[in-house]
Order: C-alpha cells, then sequence, then structure tokens
C-alpha cells in the first residue's frame, strides 16, 4: 500500500508513468528499507508512512481542486497527518514538506497570506499542540532509553557527516543489513573537520544554486 502511494506520489509530481513506477519499485525493492519491514516494532515506520503519503496526496487534492470538495480532501490531509503523527512522532516535520511542496508547486500562491493562513499554518499548529502536549501531559515512558540521548548534542552534530556518508553507501550497496546500528563514538579533529566541510560545502551548493536561479530569472 504504501509502495502504491509512493508511486501516485511521483505520477502525481512530474506525470510520467515510467518514472514514477521505476521511483515505485525502487522504494518497495531497495533492501535498505528491511529494517522496517522485518520485525513488528518497524510497523509503526510503515503505518506513519502511509498515513503521510494518503495526507501528502489528499493535500494536493485539495489545492487543485475547486469547490466543496477542496475543503473535504483538505481537512481529510490534516485527520490523516494526525493518524501518522500518533504513529510515530517523527511525522511532527510533515509541515516542512507541505510547505516545500508549495513554494515549489505553488509558489504565487503563498505570497497570499490568507492562502498560508489557510492552507500551511494549520498543519503548523498541530504539530505545534502536539509538541506542547508531548513535553506536559503526554510523557510517554519508554523501556529502553535511547543511545543518542547519552551523547550531548554537539557530539552528534559531528558525527552527522559519517551518519550521511553510511546511509548514502547503504542505499548503492546493501549488504550486510540489520535492525539497529551504532555509528556515534569518541570525536576527533578529523571528524570536526569533516562537519564544517560538509556543512561548508552545503552552503556553497544551495548558494551557488540560488546565485544560478537569479542569473537565470535576470536573463
Amino acid at each position: 500500500a504504501v509502495s502504491f502511494l509512493a508511486f501516485l506520489m511521483v505520477f502525481r509530481l512530474c506525470e510520467n508513468l515510467s518514472v514514477a513506477f521505476s521511483s515505485a519499485a525502487l522504494f518497495a525493492l531497495c533492501p535498505l528499507a528491511t529494517e522496517a519491514v522485518t520485525y513488528i516494532s518497524g510497523r509503526a515506520d510503515l503505518l506513519m508512512a502511509l498515513f503521510l503519503l494518503a495526507s501528502f496526496l489528499l493535500f494536493q487534492q485539495s489545492l487543485a481542486r475547486g469547490g466543496r470538495r477542496k475543503f473535504i480532501y483538505f481537512f481529510l490531509s490534516l485527520g490523516l497527518f494526525i493518524m501518522g503523527l500518533l504513529c510515530k512522532e517523527l511525522a511532527v516535520v510533515f509541515p516542512c514538506a507541505v510547505l516545500i511542496f508549495s513554494f515549489y508547486f505553488y509558489r504565487q500562491r503563498l505570497k497570499n497570506r490568507t492562502f498560508v493562513l489557510k492552507a500551511i499554518v494549520p498543519f503548523f499548529v498541530i504539530s505545534a499542540v502536539y509538541l506542547a502536549l508531548r513535553f506536559s501531559f503526554l510523557k510517554f515512558t519508554t523501556i529502553r532509553p535511547s543511545e543518542l540521548a547519552q551523547f550531548p548534542f554537539f557530539i552528534r552534530l559531528a558525527m552527522l557527516p559519517k551518519v550521511l556518508f553510511t546511509y548514502f553507501y547503504l542505499l548503492c550497496f546493501p549488504i550486510h543489513l540489520h535492525m539497529s546500528r551504532s555509528l556515534i563514538g569518541a570525536v576527533n579533529s578529523k571528524e570536526i573537520c569533516m562537519l564544517l566541510f560538509s556543512w561548508g560545502a552545503l552552503v556553497f551548493f544551495f548558494g551557488d544554486i540560488l546565485r544560478l536561479k537569479r542569473e537565470k530569472k535576470d536573463g
């Protein structure tokens, strides 16, 4: 079901059947998703993906439709987002995806304050309400504390390039997969330099893209 929704999402975005099918097939068959489908605790990831993809598709339809259907699709999208949030709180970042999609495909509408308040802000309000409840009334107890919580934030940040490289490597060479892996360790000067280099490369990359877009627009 998640793979089929991934197919629909890509098809709606690019309107190319072969690209959508290839993307969904890669998503369905890539061994990198092993840990989300081979042990029962991973069902939270699948359920979150199911609800969020459905929510995204309905949100997209709400922007493309008019009249009564527009509001029905939009409120169904909000409801599915809440369902995904209750499955796994990682879904709290979903409003950012909604905002990025709107910025890319409906940039002119974002200049309308009414559109932003009615179509974008409700998703952020839901995330904010959930976070407020999560850190006040809904203090869930965990069976085992997270390993990441044992390390200071700076150490986790310094290890980020290594984590990203590891996942990129697994995406290209999905071997020796298992349900969890530990990459956090002692931080040395080499890893700090790699962190600074990575962030510098990202800033340069996105800055260059913005510069090219500006030159293209002016030209």
